[in-house]
């Protein structure tokens, strides 16, 4: 596998992570404090939200690719610095237009852009010291309001008994206040990664996430590029910071136990976490499901965008099958509506189809898993980005088999 296909394969799970943990306009708070500073450039220019976007990009880039040489890393950042352009400014355009002038030229033409950009950004720059004057504090107090408001969660939901007891042994003592804090370094790194990757502290999390979204101001929403409504984002999170003045935020107020258990119960917290699991576990098995000769994911496509009411024939003609093929669609449509299955194909607990071969249409959950495979959207929290009601029919589906708190 070579550089840019490891780069691929690993950009939708690091890039959105590292992009997640980062909010403008401070992100130069989430650096890691074990890099020296001596391997930082020590000048640093001031930003407008699209240059921020793309220098975060840029770093989470290096990240992935980290370990390689100077002239590989040359290599790659100028095939994605051309892919980039390509895609976001040449291909929208006129297709007359680029083979009028050449794709050179609109190349050219970013590139003298930027070089511009980057003489006035000489002109103005500012040390290390002045840049990070003021931000350092302002980044701490950010970071200590995360954990008051996490804190405050923990509280609320453990005494709730929104948290999940097997998970009890991770708090230094009898309730959840403090948690990892008072740990031994020797032993800081294994607790934090058990905890980071426990059940409750997805839901803590995922509630903290929400609660935040729900304290932006929507009209702030279209005053920068850089914001964003996506609960969890950087964006979202650079856009609470710029609706409330964090000296003056009171946690104990904003994170009530009111406030935190209205948040959990309006997004269904809990319930959540587990439909955005099981959407892309059931996405997973879908592609990789065959019957003979035909594929699973595309019968499922086929009745989303045709039905409902579309026969096996009807979508073995449309996939180019032959007629003795019938019988092949109508049996995964058996399977997808949890009528004939084994233990790698069992759709019986929340079926996708309901009808026979004559007649196949999307269940409650497969209407939901069908916005989320085939509606484009940002891969980060997609869930919260397909309609309230649909995102509540799937948790109705789900509550059916699995009935939570």
């Amino acid at each position: 596998m070579d550089d840019m296909e490891l780069l691929s394969d690993r950009m939708d799970v690091d890039m959105l992570e590292q992009l997640s943990l980062k909010s403008l306009p401070n992100s130069l708070s989430m650096y890691d404090s074990s890099i020296p500073l001596t391997e930082l450039n020590l000048e640093f220019r001031p930003m407008s939200p699209a240059c921020e976007l793309g220098r975060e990009i840029g770093e989470t880039i290096h990240h992935v690719m980290s370990g390689r040489d100077d002239q590989q890393m040359r290599e790659i950042v100028s095939q994605m610095s051309f892919g980039f352009i390509l895609g976001a400014y040449i291909l929208p355009l006129p297709v007359a237009e680029v083979d009028k002038h050449g794709v050179d030229q609109f190349i050219g033409e970013i590139n003298e852009m930027s070089l511009t950009f980057a003489s006035k950004f000489d002109e103005e720059r500012m040390t290390f010291d002045e840049f990070t004057e003021g931000m350092d504090e302002y980044s701490q107090k950010w970071r200590e309001i995360e954990r008051d408001i996490d804190q405050n969660i923990r509280h609320t939901l453990f005494e709730a008994g929104y948290l999940y007891d097997d998970d009890q042994h991770l708090f230094p003592d009898p309730t959840p206040d403090g948690i990892l804090f008072s740990l031994d370094d020797t032993d800081y790194s294994t607790k934090w990664e058990e905890y980071r990757n426990s059940r409750s502290h997805k839901i803590i999390k995922k509630t903290r996430d929400y609660l935040i979204a729900d304290g932006v101001d929507s009209d702030i929403i279209d005053m920068s590029v850089g914001y964003s409504t996506i609960p969890g984002s950087g964006g979202n999170v650079a856009a609470f910071q710029d609706t409330h003045d964090l000296d003056q935020l009171d946690v104990d107020v904003f994170a009530s136990k009111e406030n935190i258990l209205e948040v959990y119960s309006k997004y269904r917290i809990r319930k959540r976490i587990q439909l955005s699991s099981r959407l892309a576990e059931d996405t997973s098995r879908l592609r990789d499901h065959r019957w003979r000769g035909v594929n699973a994911f595309q019968v499922f496509k086929l009745i989303n965008t045709e039905g409902p009411n579309i026969s096996s024939h009807e979508i073995a003609e449309i996939i180019g099958s032959r007629k003795h093929r019938d019988p092949q669609v109508t049996a995964i449509g058996r399977a997808l509506s949890g009528e004939h299955y084994d233990s790698q194909t069992n759709w019986k607990e929340l079926p996708l189809l309901s009808g026979n071969k004559r007649s196949w249409r999307l269940t409650d959950y497969g209407e939901v898993l069908a916005q989320y495979i085939f509606r484009d959207l940002p891969m980060f929290n997609k869930l919260s980005q397909i309609p309230k009601e649909l995102v509540n029919q799937g948790i109705d589906s789900l509550e059916e088999i699995t009935p939570s708190r």
